[in-house]
């Protein structure tokens, strides 16, 4: 039963593992390019409101 075990671990940490390595990685890729848009965005629209009240003047 234990040898059993130990090669149903082996085959799954060979066939599995990897490809779900995979997935995980591109949708963890995808989360941060997303996140590294939004904070762009955002920094882009308090850029452009310093650059607003520069013009407005004291």
């Amino acid at each position: 039963m234990a040898a059993i075990t130990i090669a149903y671990s082996l085959i799954v940490s060979i066939l599995v593992v990897p490809p779900a390595m995979t997935i995980w990685g591109s949708y963890q890729n995808v989360r941060l390019r997303s996140n590294l848009r939004q904070m762009a965005a955002d920094l882009d629209s308090e850029i452009e409101a310093v650059y607003q009240r520069q013009e407005q003047g004291p």
